[in-house]
């Protein structure tokens, strides 16, 4: 551990750890190492403190994309386009009003 708080894991002189990133920041950033070289499994082998992320395989550096295709990990598609937050409101208030201007037998139940 250094004094400005950031850690940093050694094997036989290389930066190496295999249960987490191998250089730690104060700043928040993290970097994972296995034998001197940036590496990881599970994930982006560096990470910035402001939210960047860079996939590393034995010192290699891919897209994102790449780091996915070579883990057999497929891209999520949206089949059914989301509705916008107000169309969602809209969509509520619409059926509360049903509710309260119907005699109760409109089949519509609310839980509060």
């Amino acid at each position: 551990m250094n004094a400005d708080g950031s850690c940093r894991w050694y094997l036989k002189g290389r930066l190496h750890r295999v249960d987490g990133p191998a250089i730690e920041a104060a700043s928040g950033a993290a970097a994972w190492y296995q034998r001197g070289q940036l590496h990881r499994d599970d994930g982006p082998a560096v990470e910035g403190a402001d939210g960047t992320r860079e996939w590393y395989l034995r010192a290699i550096k891919l897209s994102e994309e790449e780091f996915n295709a070579a883990h057999g990990i497929k891209p999520i598609l949206k089949t059914t386009p989301q509705k916008s937050k107000h169309a969602v409101k809209r969509d509520i208030l619409s059926l509360r009003e049903k509710y309260l201007n119907s005699d109760g037998a409109s089949g519509i139940k609310i839980r509060w």
